[in-house]
């Protein structure tokens, strides 16, 4: 063997030393491509990362888009309103009207209950007019009603029980035309022309204006006024919130009432006449109803 082929000899060793760190590196190769699928789903994962971007997009769009919306509705909304405000004047609202019961003229069994039954059903004021009565049979009335009512009742007589019993008001009429020196609580007034009604409205909180109807309690009583001279009172202001009708006035009487701006009902004869009637009790929560 020449001096050639022996170094050949000596070299091949050497080379297949350096072999092994071939395949190491080649299995280090294969390594990372093993590892190469994980980069895969990763730059896959980028890539749905940018499919779901433009769906970000979108949602930011659709925000916008419902924030537009939103500011179309608010416009439409106040286009609504202002529709509103711009409707024909012939379309009438009406504001709620005073619930008034007036006593029956005479005491009557049982009255103290029934008080008590119509502040329950949402009675605003009582007038007590029990005309030729005593001091002190009214006072005896006035204890028998539940104190928590005390302050919706209107005397009609003897005034000074209204600083006795903490009262509403007073009622000014023929009988008692003026109130106390210094009283300084609520004052109503009767009125039995249209001339009286612009006149005391502008001392008075409230006045009644009677009779409207034909009285249901007393004979003969009839209306002093034709639709015709109600209807040009309401437009001339004469009849307004601060007017009651009173005299006749019964349940189906309330929308006439309500068309000609009377601002509450006085009631009398049509409720005292159900005292005793079952049904009671569904009557005034129609009242109520109705009014309101």
């Amino acid at each position: 063997m020449g001096a050639a082929a022996s170094a050949r000899l000596r070299r091949l060793p050497e080379q297949e030393l350096h072999q092994p760190s071939k395949q190491y590196t080649s299995k280090g190769v294969q390594l990372s491509q093993l590892h190469q699928p994980s980069n895969q789903y990763t730059q896959k994962g980028v890539q749905l990362s940018q499919l779901h971007q433009p769906s970000k997009q979108y949602t930011q769009k659709e925000v916008q888009l419902s924030q537009l919306h939103q500011q179309s509705n608010q416009y439409t909304q106040k286009g609504v309103q202002l529709s509103q405000l711009h409707q024909p004047s012939n379309h009438y609202t009406f504001s709620p009207m005073k619930w008034i019961v007036i006593t029956s003229p005479d005491f009557v069994s049982g009255e103290a209950l029934f008080i008590d039954r119509l502040f329950g059903h949402g009675l605003d004021l009582l007038h007590l007019r029990k005309p030729g009565s005593t001091i002190e049979a009214c006072r005896e009335l006035l204890r028998q009603i539940p104190e928590r009512w005390h302050s919706r009742i209107v005397l009609h007589d003897h005034f000074p029980l209204t600083g006795e019993f903490h009262l509403h008001g007073v009622h000014l009429n023929r009988r008692c035309p003026h109130a106390p020196d210094g009283y300084s609580g609520s004052i109503s007034s009767s009125c039995h022309s249209l001339e009286e009604v612009a006149k005391k409205k502008t001392t008075s909180d409230y006045v009644f204006l009677s009779p409207i109807f034909n009285s249901i309690s007393k004979a003969g009583y009839e209306a002093a006024f034709s639709t015709a001279a109600l209807q040009h009172a309401a437009e001339e202001g004469i009849i307004d919130a601060k007017v009651y009708a009173l005299g006749g006035v019964s349940k189906e009487h309330i929308a006439q009432l309500k068309e000609l701006s009377f601002g509450g009902a006085a009631f009398l004869g049509d409720v005292w006449r159900r005292m005793d009637d079952p049904n009671v009790d569904v009557y005034l929560d129609e009242l109520r109803n109705l009014l309101s």
